[in-house]
């Protein structure tokens, strides 16, 4: 999320907690790290109980290590990429580091594009390489669908669906509802501006339909 003044973004904020959202990532794309901390800490103190997720996009790898609020419920990750059978990207041996040395009891989130893959076993690969760095995967939503669902069930008995998420561009997304039984996170990115306005009648209906799939799968169990 990113918002030029503090009372816009925290009045934003409480309107999608107000409305249903499970959390809230806070990016810094075009503003300053300092003032992305001193907003998180604004609404920290305003939504004590709140999930609130981090993303620092100026600071250098080993920074994070001393300026990543310890509160925070989750770092983000915006590119996974799986070279060689590693993981390759400055934040992710910090964040491990922050996991592991100061005991953050936080969630590391991190983004896999589906786009860059033509063969599945090349995609379960780098699943399964990836799973062993991050908490969460998130894919990167396509416009095919049928790919999608082809690579998801692909890695259906390797990954708990638990551990997936799905990330899109846009709230209106037909293909939502068909990804819910394979994941347990949806994330939406209005591009490198963020959110300004919420399209309120739409946001409720995106989380009547995840409510109501919830609901329906509680019962089943």
């Amino acid at each position: 999320m990113e918002i030029d003044g503090h009372g816009q973004a925290i009045s934003l904020i409480g309107e999608f907690f107000d409305l249903g959202a499970d959390g809230v990532f806070l990016v810094n794309n075009s503003v300053a790290c300092e003032d992305l901390l001193l907003l998180y800490r604004q609404v920290r103190q305003i939504y004590p109980d709140k999930w609130l997720g981090l993303s620092l996009k100026d600071v250098f790898a080993h920074e994070i290590l001393e300026i990543f609020p310890f509160d925070a419920n989750a770092y983000w990750i915006d590119d996974l990429q799986v070279i060689q059978g590693q993981i390759e990207g400055k934040d992710v041996d910090y964040i491990l580091e922050l996991k592991a040395n100061k005991q953050w009891p936080g969630q590391v989130m991190g983004q896999l594009k589906i786009s860059i893959y033509d063969d599945e076993k090349d995609f379960s690969l780098s699943m399964r390489i990836a799973k062993n760095f991050v908490d969460i995967i998130v894919l990167k939503s396509i416009n095919s669908l049928s790919k999608t669902k082809q690579f998801l069930n692909s890695i259906r008995s390797s990954v708990n669906p638990r551990d997936l998420g799905m990330s899109f561009a846009d709230i209106d997304n037909a293909d939502i509802k068909h990804y819910l039984p394979h994941v347990r996170y949806l994330l939406f990115f209005d591009g490198v501006q963020g959110f300004r306005k919420i399209d309120r009648d739409r946001f409720v209906s995106l989380v009547g339909m995840v409510r109501k799939y919830e609901n329906d799968y509680t019962r089943r169990r």
